[in-house]
């Protein structure tokens, strides 16, 4: 993966792997999903040179510490599993401006909650 850029603030440690400068991230103006912790935007990605559909999820400064919490411990499981045919997939992240930008391999069903 990429390194960061001088827009960037940076990772966790442990996700470096799967940071991508903000300028590959390019976030639609479609709303997804909202949350207490932020939102979900259409948009895609640029890694390794080619682009992919996304879901880019969003974690606000003003989230409350257990959204923080929560988001981070997702986050992290995502990193861990990484690439998996069962899952849905990271495709990178990055820090800009005190959000965490977080794309998501694109679902076109949406969410399983709500999809019937």
């Amino acid at each position: 993966m990429s390194s960061p850029t001088c827009e960037d603030e940076g990772l966790p440690s442990w996700a470096q792997s799967w940071n991508i400068p903000f300028k590959s991230m390019m976030i639609g103006v479609k709303v997804l999903g909202k949350g207490h912790f932020g939102e979900v935007r259409d948009g895609a990605v640029l890694v390794g040179g080619e682009i992919s559909k996304a879901a880019i999820k969003t974690l606000k400064a003003n989230a409350s510490d257990n959204d923080r919490q929560n988001f981070m411990e997702e986050f992290r499981t995502l990193t861990k599993i990484g690439q998996h045919p069962n899952v849905v997939s990271i495709l990178g992240a990055c820090h800009n401006d005190d959000i965490l930008y977080v794309a998501l391999e694109f679902m076109p069903n949406g969410d399983l909650r709500t999809y019937t």
